[in-house]
């Protein structure tokens, strides 16, 4: 056997290794890659819910912001399931969230809300002698 012969039993198998080994690296890179990737679409999916949330406490009556919040965290809870996180954020919490979110308009007024209310509507001229008396019997009634 020659050198030459001899070169090429060298040579082959380490072309094969250094292909080998760049294979893996790029294999390893584009993982990195797209877990990176899955890790900011998360992140942008939470901000975005989170500022949805914002707006709806800001309007806590207002079934468009509500409809839009709901929207945006059914959107975060998929992006968590398909990156492995379902019990971080599922249907459950987006749920409380909301509740949470709009429990002040949930509240019933107090008797002495609605008697100011109305004070307050017959001093701008907007109801009549009439109906402020028959109005303000109902809250009184209904007390």
């Amino acid at each position: 056997m020659d050198l030459t012969e001899l070169g090429c039993f060298v040579v082959a198998p380490l072309t094969v290794v250094a292909l080998v080994f760049g294979f893996l690296l790029f294999r390893f890179r584009s993982e990195e890659q797209a877990r990176l990737a899955r890790q900011a679409k998360l992140r942008e999916g939470k901000d975005d819910y989170d500022a949805s949330m914002k707006v709806l406490k800001r309007d806590p009556t207002n079934p468009d912001k509500r409809e839009h919040a709901l929207q945006w965290g059914r959107y975060y809870a998929s992006l968590c399931r398909e990156s492995g996180n379902a019990t971080l954020f599922d249907e459950l919490a987006l749920k409380n969230d909301l509740d949470a979110a709009t429990a002040a308009a949930a509240r019933p007024q107090t008797v002495e809300e609605r008697l100011r209310a109305l004070d307050a509507l017959k001093s701008k001229g907007l109801v009549t002698d009439q109906e402020y008396a028959t109005q303000r019997a109902r809250i009184l009634q209904d007390a």
